[in-house]
Parts: C-alpha cells; structure tokens; sequence
C-alpha cells in the first residue's frame, strides 16, 4: 500500500505534545475581560470553558509584549515583559493558572530575530555604545541593501540599521555564515555571542514563568548569510538541547516551514505554513486542495511523505488552516467557502498524522476582514485579526463596553458568531467538536499511528486513507460524486458521515461520495 507510516514515531517524551489540539489567538481580538473595549489575557482565561468545550488543551497565545504598534505588534520593546494593556504579567499568570486547572496547556509566541528601534537596546545602540553591535549596520548612511538584509537610515556616526519585515523591526546581529565584507560580524564577535545568550535567557524566562511551550517565529533567519540554514540549524541545537536538559517536559515549537530541518535544529514541532510551497498553501490556500475542486493531492502528499519520515519520531507537524501571519480558511469575503466544504477540511485537518492547529474563530467560519493588510498600524500584515463574534448584535458579545474603534469587525450582518453556530447541533462547530473529541479519544488518529493512503486524487477524485489498524477516512472535495471500494477488513461501521451513503456491495462495502463528501469508518 502506498504511503505507509508506523508507529515507530511513538515515544515517552512529551506525550502530551502528541495528543494536543492546538488553538491560536490574540488576545488584543478575541474578548475584553477588563470592560475597557479591548482584548486582554483575562477577556480569554473568561473564557477558557468555551476552549474546554470545544475540546482544545493547547492555546497558543499570539505576541503578548509590549510594542511600539508600528507593524502588527510584532515590534517589540521588551521581549521580558506583557503588555499593561493586556492586563501585565499578573494576568498571564493567572490565566495559566485557570489554564491549567482545566488541563489546558498555554504556549507564547517569541520573537528573538529583531527589536522594535524604540526598544531601550536600540536606543542605547544609537549612542554608539557597545549595544550598537547587537544589531547590524551598515556604514553608508544611505544604504538600502545588502546580503538580503534590508536598510533604513539611522546616523551619520553608525550609518544604516538593517530591519525584517518593517523599519520599526531592528534586526538582532547574529552574526554570518559567510563573512565577505569589513561591516559583517563573525559568528563569534562580542555582539552575536551576546545575542545567543540574550536569546538562551529569554526562552529561559518564558518557561520559568509557567508556560507549557514557546512557538518561535523566523528561527530560521537568525543568522544571516546562511542559504542552508547550517548556521541556523547549529546555533538553535545548541540552544534547544540546553533548553531540553532544564525543562524536559516544555516544548519548542517552531515557525520554520521545513519541519525536516526544525527536527536538524532541536524543536519539537514546527509549524508547516507561511509560504507559497507550504503544506497550509496546498491544502488551504486560493490554488489548495480544499477550495480548488479536483485539485490534484499529490504534490502535498509526495511533500508531506518526505517530510514525515525525516522528521522521525523527533519534531511534530502542524499544517494550521489559518494565522496571525497567514489569514483566514474564509480568506475571500466575495467567495466564501460552503459550510459542508468547511466541516471537509476540518475533516481532514483532524485526522491526518499531524497536530491539529485551529485559528481562533474558523470554528465558526470566521471570515477575513478586508484592507487589515496594509502596512504600518497594530493589526498591519493579516487580514484574519478581526475581533472574536461571541453573540449577534452591533458589538458581537466582545466587550461590556463599546469596543475600540481601533479593534477590526467583521461588520456584515451575515456574520457567524458562536452562540449562534452552537445552537445548530447539525452546525460546523458541533462537526469540529466531534472530531476534536475523536481525535482526542481515539489511538488511531494521534501523530504516532499508522498512515496508509489507499486513494489519491492523481488516481481518482477522491481521497482514502486508513488510520492506525481500525479507522478508515474518506473524503471527496470534487463537484462529481464518487464511489470507493473499502479494502477487505472486516466489519464497517461508520463513526461521523456527511454527505456520503455506506453500502455493502459484493460482500464487502463501498462509500459513496457526494460533492464535499466525508466519512470516518471504523473497522473493529
């Protein structure tokens, strides 16, 4: 059979990583806890029985530092610190704690490759101070880029400062793989020594503090100069195995798109998103399997396969339907996807051989929010950070208060909202609940269990695959309805259908397909 995974991936360590249903949020955007209008970390420890509901025992909270809000609050000023706003440090230790009691894990995004330019370590670098190599320069005043690295004018004294994404964003000097000019640091200059063991220090921080996990974002761009990412890979197995040894039942997870090479570097998940070959771009993104019918699934499974077995029973992966830094699986507000097409996609999400990684909101069927993607303001960079809709009406149950205008809605009045969709038992969150709760129930379906696909789209329109020794999985994203023959393995009984028929047929059973067909058998 083609496609085969086994169980040999299963281990001791970190098992509740294993068994976790992840759920990204920011909490700038998902519930006001304060009655000040805007989102905070006790607006979501109110509401962790909801997350406890749904089934989810991993949030994953997007950046909680405080920031300069010239780019997405991603620049941060002090990456040691929470945001007043959000409610301070009190409040992220009281929301683990309430966490916890609910046998819900809390991870925090970190950001280690760049610092807002009116951080105090900037701002020090600029009084041409010893922190002035914490960052990379240039020495022409006017130059624009160099290496890869983008510049932006500072000083006549220090020249240019290199930035990431935004020139809010100075970029860290971790120094260069290659070394060609007099203005790069070498990977052992006083500047990036200091910053790896700045950056040691603050994973260090995070995890004493009681979180379960840190998603890092960009580790792979760390070191400049690094096409292989060796340097990189390097510097994090340095870093992680020292992590490791310290807090062995924490985990690191990783934004890093390769999960083969987050396995190189020491993490124990990584996240497979954020760029246009990415197995998130495949499956859900404007050309991916789940909205482009008869869409081809084999390139994401040949990708996936290779991947999977590189990443051996080290490092997780996580294919999230959406993010803070990758919108929404309702991406286009003039071509929403069918409510049947969303319960196939989080079919599929839910019992492949990854961690489940849901979006705050797609639950419901979350839509993204239009012109939330330009540049510059504290939502800049996605349009899928619009405010959580908890109930109808004008504010959507998010505040006591009238909600910050600075805060984006979804202001159609055909938008989803949670009290709404829970009412509607046949509905896509009851579907998502039931399959969080399988998934959490069934051996079969955790990371570790078997894979074998028994159907791919390059042979016919629909998709087969079994699960462990007992779960078949059968899903249809074309327009035509199609007809699979199930493999002889005795009984067949069906766990969760939509949109598909079970029949018996020359003494062993067929699935019959319709448009977004779906269905999980079980052979026992």
């Amino acid at each position: 059979m083609a496609g085969e995974h086994s169980d040999a991936r299963a281990t001791d360590r970190l098992r509740w990583l294993q068994h976790a249903v992840a759920y990204e949020l920011v909490p700038a955007t998902f519930a006001d806890g304060s009655g000040d209008g805007y989102g905070d970390l006790a607006g979501v420890r109110d509401r962790l029985d909801y997350l406890a509901a749904l089934g989810v025992n991993l949030i994953v909270l997007g950046p909680v530092f405080p920031s300069a809000g010239r780019h997405g609050n991603w620049d941060i000023t002090d990456p040691l610190a929470v945001e007043s706003r959000l409610g301070g440090q009190e409040a992220l230790s009281a929301l683990i704690d309430a966490a916890h009691e609910r046998d819900i894990r809390v991870a925090l995004d970190v950001l280690v490759g760049h610092l807002s330019i009116d951080s105090a370590l900037f701002q020090q670098a600029q009084q041409a101070s010893a922190a002035a190599q914490r960052f990379i320069w240039h020495p022409d005043p006017y130059y624009q880029e160099a290496a890869g690295i983008r510049f932006t004018p500072a000083s006549a004294t220090l020249g240019s400062y290199g930035w990431v994404t935004h020139p809010g964003q100075a970029r860290l000097n971790y120094g260069f793989a290659r070394v060609s000019e007099t203005w790069q640091a070498s990977l052992s200059d006083p500047g990036p020594s200091a910053n790896r063991q700045a950056l040691e220090a603050l994973l260090s921080h995070w995890l004493e503090s009681g979180v379960d996990a840190l998603r890092v974002l960009d580790p792979a761009a760390l070191v400049a100069a690094d096409p292989d990412a060796t340097a990189n890979r390097h510097l994090w197995r340095t870093i992680t195995s020292s992590i490791r040894s310290r807090f062995p039942d924490r985990a690191l997870l990783a934004c890093w798109g390769q999960p083969e090479l987050a396995a190189d570097a020491g993490f124990d998940l990584d996240l497979d998103a954020g760029h246009s070959g990415s197995g998130q771009a495949l499956l859900y993104g404007p050309a991916g399997y789940f909205r482009r019918p008869r869409t081809d699934f084999s390139a994401f499974e040949r990708r996936f396969q290779w991947q999977y077995r590189r990443c051996d029973d080290s490092c997780l992966i996580a294919i999230p339907t959406g993010g803070a830094a990758i919108g929404r699986l309702q991406a286009d507000p003039g071509a929403q996807l069918p409510e049947a097409r969303l319960k196939l996609a989080f079919g599929f999400m839910l019992t492949w051989p990854q961690l489940p990684w849901l979006y705050y909101g797609e639950e419901i069927g979350m839509r993204a929010v239009p012109g939330m993607d330009a540049p510059g303001g504290p939502f800049a960079g996605s349009a899928g950070r619009a405010m959580m809709m908890w109930e109808p009406g004008p504010d959507g149950g998010f505040s006591s208060v009238k909600p910050d205008p600075a805060l984006p809605q979804d202001t159609h009045a055909d938008r989803p909202d949670v009290a709404t969709l829970r009412a509607d038992r046949n509905g896509l969150w009851h579907h998502v609940e039931r399959l969080i709760y399988l998934r959490s129930t069934e051996a079969d379906l955790a990371p570790a269990a078997e894979l074998a696909l028994l159907e791919c789209p390059a042979k016919s329109g629909a998709l087969l695959y079994r699960r462990g020794a007992h779960l078949l999985v059968a899903l249809n994203p074309g327009l035509a309805t199609e007809t699979l023959d199930l493999p002889p393995l005795g009984d067949v009984v069906p766990v969760l259908q939509q949109n598909c028929q079970l029949q018996s047929a020359d003494g062993g059973w067929r699935v019959r397909l319709n448009q977004a067909g779906f269905g999980i058998y079980s052979t026992r």
